[in-house]
């Protein structure tokens, strides 16, 4: 829980969508691809 307090928000976001992609692939024993739709105006506001 100390470690979870600090990581940076975009670290965080990683990590919950590593941990989702693990749970996915545990439960359909293949590779997943975790759908993000996302615009490109998104994209960019996340990445600034």
């Amino acid at each position: 829980m100390v470690l979870i307090g600090r990581r940076t928000a975009e670290e965080r976001v990683i990590c919950f969508l590593v941990g989702l992609r693990k749970r996915w692939s545990h439960i359909n024993n293949n590779s997943v691809t975790v759908p993000l739709p996302m615009t490109r105006q998104d994209i960019a506001i996340f990445s600034a």
